[in-house]
């Protein structure tokens, strides 16, 4: 799995990363979530009542350069229809984004990042 936003050692180029990385994904439950996360990503009920059903991974976000926490990538994968969405946790919650999956959990992570600098929660 891809846990970095690049592809390149930080050796090849001499010069130390900035920026942010993330550990491994690791599959949860809804109720392992922080209840601000499950409410933001309105992951308990669906418009019926009824529990939705998700595929739910937790990233750990890191500095790259000090290796220092800096929060949590959620994505939640919708299982009847396959779309993905996201939210990065930190010092402030981010906002919920729909995000590139394809059926690829590496998608939505990189996806994730990148909407998460875009709003200014990340470097």
């Amino acid at each position: 799995m891809i846990t970095m936003p690049n592809d390149k050692s930080w050796e090849d180029g001499g010069s130390i990363p900035s920026g942010t990385y993330w550990t491994p994904p690791v599959a949860v439950s809804v109720d392992e979530l922080d209840p601000l996360v499950q409410n933001a990503m309105e992951l308990r009920l669906d418009a019926a009542g009824r529990e939705k059903l998700y595929d739910i991974y937790v990233a750990g976000a890191c500095d790259m350069a000090s290796c220092a926490p800096v929060g949590q990538f959620t994505v939640a994968v919708d299982k009847r229809n396959g779309h993905a969405r996201g939210i990065f946790s930190g010092e402030s919650l981010g906002k919920p984004a729909q995000l590139s999956f394809r059926g690829d959990i590496d998608n939505a992570f990189v996806d994730l990042y990148n909407i998460s600098r875009d709003q200014g929660y990340l470097i």
